[in-house]
């Protein structure tokens, strides 16, 4: 792990840099022109060059038929422990009865991750041992199916919750992770640095993190801080833990040169830090704040294209796509005929026919939930991806 891995600029001056972890980068970066909007030929070369199935168009998102008049949630039957279907069906993984629940390991991992952060913001001891335990059985379930991304994806509250984004967090680096054939290992360490990546953000003011307008050059030199203050909390950790200090330097930092707190280029940012700085970009995106709303993943994926395109490597933007697809699991789709389900599994062959448990026919709630792959189902299709809050 450590070969691929570049020099570590030291510390330096703090740049004013965009509020890329406070999810306002797009913002910012409108305001600057940084990041237009490639033009359709471009934007249908990149998903061509990145994916292995082409993305849906404007044209494919978006009906008026159909919406339901309450909001779904995550059914018992979402949790179910469905397969992969492709190449990811068949690697050796835990047996499922030797598997604790998938929303259990959910909720466990953030009430640890609250007791880590509330050690780190009251600047009081902790003991790493219970975030490995965790990152142990976080990897457990992801090697195993995708069941720990429903909760991903599940609406929440538009107000921050650092323990829960850094669970979301690791979940989805770890998705990217498998993608790129890492090794367990490597799945141990990028699952552990990427449970800590924002850790310094817990020692800064909570007004200045939750601040909804725009920031002044003092607080954003402030908010780019926090990569030092997660540095420092680490090192107090032991010497044994410089590797997860120089991987959580680095979150922030991107291969066009454009990130902070050191401005790294090229091989400088070590790809484990890529992963996991691309899943928090990817995180924000799909959740909501206090001053926007949250995208459909297809929105989300598009706008990483458009924005990010130059932040990460092409392998990096590629496992986002072959991981997650337009539509992942756990996400909520319409189908042609109007029902509405959540994605249980996907077709790697054909990513925009994933297995679909339908929750929604005639506008009424099923009873029973049917699940449907429609890659056996030709006369069906996803329409488009749709939020829950947006049902109603």
């Amino acid at each position: 792990m450590e070969a691929k891995r570049r020099r570590q600029t030291p510390p330096g001056n703090v740049k004013e840099t965009p509020r890329r972890l406070s999810d306002l980068i797009r913002e910012e970066a409108k305001v600057q022109g940084r990041g237009s909007t490639p033009s359709p030929a471009r934007h249908n070369n990149l998903v061509r060059k990145n994916a292995r199935g082409s993305l849906p168009g404007q044209n494919d998102v978006g009906s008026a038929d159909g919406r339901l008049e309450r909001r779904i949630s995550p059914s018992k039957e979402a949790f179910i422990e469905h397969p992969t279907v492709g190449r990811h069906a068949a690697p050796k993984r835990p047996r499922r009865e030797e598997l604790d629940a998938p929303e259990q390991v959910f909720q466990k991992a953030i009430e640890t991750m609250g007791g880590i952060l509330k050690a780190a913001r009251t600047r009081s001891s902790f003991s790493i041992a219970g975030a490995e335990t965790l990152a142990e059985h976080l990897l457990d379930h992801l090697e195993a199916g995708d069941t720990l991304l429903v909760p991903v994806f599940a609406a929440g509250s538009p107000y921050p919750d650092p323990a829960r984004e850094a669970v979301h967090v690791c979940i989805l680096a770890v998705k990217f992770a498998l993608e790129l054939d890492y090794t367990r290992d490597q799945l141990r360490q990028l699952s552990l640095a990427a449970l800590f990546h924002d850790v310094g953000m817990a020692r800064l003011p909570e007004e200045l993190v939750e601040k909804k307008g725009p920031l002044n050059p003092f607080e954003r030199a402030s908010l780019a801080r926090h990569p030092e203050e997660g540095v420092q909390i680490i090192w107090e950790l032991g010497p044994e833990y410089t590797w997860l200090a120089k991987i959580v330097s680095q979150v922030h930092e991107r291969v066009d040169g454009s990130g902070y707190p050191n401005a790294l280029k090229g091989i400088e940012v070590q790809e484990d830090a890529q992963i996991i700085g691309l899943a928090d970009v990817y995180e924000s995106l799909v959740h909501d704040r206090p001053y926007r709303q949250r995208l459909s993943p297809v929105e989300a994926l598009k706008e990483v294209l458009h924005r990010e395109r130059t932040a990460f490597s092409d392998r990096i933007l590629k496992a986002l796509i072959q991981a997650l697809s337009p539509y992942p699991v756990g996400s909520l789709v319409r189908l042609n005929t109007g029902e509405m389900g959540r994605v249980v599994a996907r077709n790697e062959a054909r990513p925009l026919r994933p297995v679909v448990e339908v929750l929604v026919r005639g506008g009424k709630q099923m009873e029973q939930p049917a699940v449907i792959d429609l890659s056996q189902s030709p006369l069906l299709n996803v329409q488009d991806s749709v939020l829950e809050e947006s049902l109603s």
